[in-house]
């Protein structure tokens, strides 16, 4: 007895071209969508690191301010204070304001300290307000 082997060339026994091509359009556009949030995370962090900077400067120079006597509380008392800082290959100057105004003359003024750096082409700013008594 003869025995006949028959081939069934409509057998799949792979993927096809296009079946191929849909998988890599499909994980294309999956990939994209994925690094858009990836890079949105990215710049927000950066964001919230310069601020995070800003605030430290700001309290720095607050504690500083307190330290010194009523009178030698200028616009300049601040200039020591470290104010650039270098993270993600981005330099970042941070620039101290001090502003005062009197409240009872010779006795309470208002300190506002202003810090203000620019990240991404945008200028932002912080600022501290503070009282100062003088030391009778």
């Amino acid at each position: 007895m003869e025995t006949t082997t028959v081939i069934n060339f409509r057998k799949k026994s792979g993927f096809t071209l296009i079946e191929v091509l849909v998988s890599i359009v499909i994980l294309s556009f999956v990939s994209l969508i994925s690094f858009s949030f990836m890079s949105q995370a990215y710049e927000n962090e950066t964001k919230t690191m310069a601020r995070i900077k800003a605030i430290q400067v700001a309290y720095s120079c607050s504690e500083y301010l307190q330290s010194l006597k009523y009178e030698d509380i200028s616009e300049n008392s601040c200039d020591f204070l470290e104010t650039g800082n270098t993270f993600r290959n981005l330099n970042l100057i941070y620039k101290i304001d001090i502003l005062q105004k009197e409240i009872i003359p010779n006795e309470i003024k208002l300190v506002d300290v202003i810090v203000k750096w620019n990240l991404y082409g945008n200028d932002n700013e912080y600022k501290l307000s503070m009282l100062v008594n003088k030391d009778v």
